[in-house]
């Protein structure tokens, strides 16, 4: 996409702009975390109105250290919660998804991540209870960046398993803004 895509235009507007206001619209019983790269810290610091609070992540380590670096933060602030991990390409999806995730995953009796589904493909964002949290958390850094060699340390593959698949009706939850295509096609079809 040439370059990071928290920073990248989408419709005439920034993509973390777009994607604060569409998590505003999930009301106040979510707390933000916005992991960022150096790079994309240092273009945020100049922002009066940046997304925060932000977690510096390295910019030379996996994906997967993003995950860890959120969970951590959660962990750290001795809250017994649970955690909604989207990727910055995937827009914000219905406030329900979220609230159909977490509610599964409380129902279900046994602490288990959730996803969403859609006509039998899953997507984003998937919620991680306390317990998983914890657990990641305690991971060690230099675990992760082994681990990502081999290609094992995903988030898809750490919950396989045991993470629950929940049928939405948000088409919204398989999308990703991997090229300026996919980018075009989301403006074209977003209603918000």
């Amino acid at each position: 996409m040439g370059g990071p895509k928290i920073l990248m235009r989408v419709g005439g507007q920034v993509w973390w702009r777009v994607q604060r206001r569409r998590l505003a619209g999930l009301g106040d019983r979510v707390r933000l975390i916005w992991i960022v790269s150096g790079i994309v810290e240092e273009a945020l610091s100049g922002e009066a109105d940046a997304p925060g609070p932000r977690v510096l992540g390295d910019d030379s380590a996996p994906m997967f250290e993003s995950v860890r670096l959120a969970a951590k933060s959660v962990h750290e602030s001795g809250e017994s919660v649970g955690m909604f991990v989207l990727p910055v390409d995937v827009p914000v999806p219905s406030s329900g998804v979220f609230e159909t995730l977490e509610e599964t995953s409380r129902e279900s009796g046994r602490s288990v991540p959730t996803r969403p589904q859609f006509e039998n493909k899953t997507g984003h964002p998937v919620f991680l209870p306390a317990e998983w949290i914890a657990k990641i958390a305690r991971m060690d850094e230099h675990e992760v960046r082994s681990r990502a060699t081999t290609e094992s340390m995903r988030l898809d593959r750490l919950i396989e398993g045991e993470v629950m698949s929940v049928e939405v009706e948000d088409a919204g939850v398989l999308v990703n803004l991997n090229t300026p295509e996919d980018v075009a096609a989301w403006v074209a079809s977003a209603t918000d």
